[in-house]
């Protein structure tokens, strides 16, 4: 007689109750992590009514705070090497003082790594794939009546503080006013290049400003160059211009005068348009 135990082995599991319970384990992930939120549009620029632009990384925060629109609390975020994110739901708007609106959200949202952004005016965003489901959560204060914010966002994990400063006063948009009339008057166009804004820098090469400024007439023969007192405004986007009236004083024809505006970005006053 045989008296070796063959050792028992539980039979082969049937190939149906393995699906049936890879069934129940799909259906409690879903039960605890929820469906993915459908894909939402990003709010239009047209849509969010206020703007701040951190100028320092080219960052900024728009939203809506009229608490009588249908939009209100509806924001968008750009964040250069990370992109536009925007939420599936309305933030929380609570204005506790003249000075202080305070956002507040936490919940599912969407980011476009491949957006268009808009750096320098923070309105020309343009949103160029579908949403990606992430987290978003906005915690920060607004100052509608001085165009400043300190507001922290997270995309999942990763935190992005977005704050804007006072601006700066007159006496440094005047200051950049008679640099730019200086090299005007010396046909400095190196420095008056370096002058220019961003957006004409990406736009146009150094050979090419300076060959455009020689040959205009507007810049001919200046014996004097003045400029009057700045107006600083920031707008809805959160951005602020200085017009600086001036007049030019020529050997050979008529004095002209214009506006000079300058547009402030992380290296301080820039040269917008002369008009």
């Amino acid at each position: 007689m045989d008296t070796h135990v063959k050792p028992s082995y539980p039979s082969p599991r049937p190939a149906a109750a393995i699906v049936g319970i890879l069934v129940i384990l799909a259906a409690a992930a879903y039960a605890v992590t929820g469906p993915a939120p459908a894909a939402k549009a990003a709010p239009a620029a047209s849509q969010l009514t206020q703007g701040y632009l951190d100028t320092r990384l080219g960052q900024y925060l728009r939203v809506q705070l009229d608490p009588a629109s249908p939009t209100s609390g509806d924001f968008v975020v750009a964040i250069p090497n990370v992109g536009l994110v925007w939420p599936a739901g309305h933030a929380d708007v609570t204005k506790e003082a003249a000075t202080s609106t305070q956002l507040r959200y936490d919940g599912d949202g969407f980011t476009d790594p491949g957006a268009t952004l808009d750096p320098e005016f923070g309105v020309g965003y343009r949103q160029q794939g579908a949403g990606r489901p992430v987290h978003v959560r906005l915690i920060g204060q607004v100052d509608p009546a001085h165009a400043t914010a300190s507001v922290r966002v997270w995309v999942n994990d990763s935190l992005t503080n977005i704050v804007t400063h006072p601006v700066l006063p007159k006496s440094s948009a005047a200051d950049a006013a008679a640099a730019y009339l200086a090299a005007l008057r010396a046909r400095d166009w190196n420095t008056l290049y370096a002058m220019e804004d961003g957006d004409l820098r990406a736009n146009l090469t150094e050979a090419q400003f300076a060959q455009g400024m020689a040959s205009a007439p507007e810049g001919q023969d200046i014996t004097q160059a003045t400029a009057g007192a700045p107006t600083v405004s920031t707008n809805a986007a959160g951005v602020t211009y200085a017009n600086v009236p001036i007049h030019l004083t020529h050997a050979a024809k008529a004095p002209t005068a214009g506006t000079l505006v300058l547009i402030l970005q992380s290296a301080g006053w820039k040269v917008f348009t002369v008009k």
